[in-house]
C-alpha cells in the first residue's frame, strides 16, 4: 500500500506522521531498543495500540513531545517538567494531584523570565 507505514516501521520516520497500513496500529514502546518510540503493529500482536494518541492526546506518564511535536495531554492531565525517575529533565503528562508541578506557563503559551 502506498502512502502508509509498513509493519514494524516508524510512522514518524519521515519527520511527519504517515498513517499505518491496513489494520496496523501505531504503538508506543521500547520495541527491542533502549528508547521509547512508535512503530506500526497489528493489534493482535500483543502490543497495545496507542489509542490515546489516535484520539490526538498524550496518555498519563507519556511524553507529550515523543512524536517530535507537542501533543496535548488527555483529559485533566497536565504537562509537567522534571526528572520523573530518570537522570534527565523532560516532560510527561501527569494528574495535577500527583504532586508534580504542572507547567502552567507553557500551557498558556508563554515562557518564564
Amino acid at each position: 500500500e502506498r502512502g502508509c507505514t509498513a509493519e514494524d516501521d516508524d510512522p514518524y520516520a519521515s519527520g511527519a506522521f504517515v498513517r499505518c497500513c491496513g489494520d496496523l496500529k501505531k504503538t508506543f514502546g521500547l520495541h527491542g531498543t533502549k528508547w521509547f518510540h512508535y512503530i506500526c503493529k497489528p493489534t493482535s500482536s500483543g502490543g497495545e495500540a496507542d489509542e490515546e494518541q489516535e484520539r490526538g492526546c498524550t496518555a498519563e506518564d507519556d511524553d507529550p513531545y515523543a512524536s517530535g511535536a507537542f501533543v496535548r495531554c488527555c483529559g485533566d492531565l497536565k504537562k509537567t517538567f522534571g526528572l520523573h525517575g530518570t537522570k534527565w529533565f523532560h516532560y510527561i503528562c501527569k494528574p495535577t494531584s500527583s504532586g508534580g508541578e504542572a507547567d502552567e506557563e507553557q500551557e498558556r503559551g508563554c515562557t518564564a523570565e
